[in-house]
């Protein structure tokens, strides 16, 4: 709640600041779609490593925790005491998760600071102007950290409705540079000679 109070704040300065819209960032025309399936194999792969470590750090820090409830679940010998035990058990889970979800989206933030970028790949901002560009960077640092804390999954998914956009875009360019052919003429059955 308060990341999205500070953000809200943010947007609201900057209006009335008087900030000016100047331009607007295109899809880079220079990127072929190598170029786009290269971007999200990386991204797939900074993912899934960085899955891996959340989950490494989480194992041995959490760990020993859940053990221990664990324990006090299977060792219940009353059913209130089991469904007690349970409830712990399964709010520390819910924390651990939380605690996960932090921690990828800021090694998401170093990663995305340190210059593995989305938007900036896929967007020329030639005709954005300073504070633009500035707004442009920052938003492609959080959206990227944001994808990169989502995990492999979550970057899969984009891959998959950005390939099936760059699929049609390519199947309409091509089509739209051919005739459309009438169906071949199927003769009527009258015509048709007996055999």
């Amino acid at each position: 709640m308060p990341i999205a109070a500070i953000v809200l704040i943010f947007f609201v300065a900057l209006l009335v600041s008087g900030f000016e819209l100047t331009g607007t960032a295109l899809l880079n025309p220079e990127l072929k779609q190598a170029d786009y399936s290269s971007l999200f194999v990386n991204l797939g792969i900074i993912a899934v490593v960085l899955e891996r470590f959340i989950e490494v750090f989480n194992s041995i820090w959490r760990r020993s925790g859940k053990v221990d409830l664990q324990f006090t679940v299977d060792t219940a010998t009353t059913p209130a005491a089991r469904v007690s035990a349970q409830k712990a058990l399964d709010e520390y889970r819910a924390k651990t998760g939380t605690y996960a979800m932090y921690g990828g989206f800021i090694m998401g933030l170093i990663a995305a600071v340190a210059g593995i970028h989305i938007l900036q790949v896929l967007y020329d901002m030639e005709a954005l102007s300073g504070w633009q560009r500035t707004l442009f960077r920052a938003t492609d640092i959080v959206l990227t950290a944001g994808l990169l804390a989502g995990g492999s999954k979550g970057v899969n998914a984009v891959t998959a409705v950005f390939g099936n956009l760059l699929d049609s875009s390519a199947n309409r360019a091509r089509d739209a540079g051919r005739p459309v052919m009438p169906p071949a003429a199927v003769p009527a059955e009258t015509d048709k000679k007996p055999t």
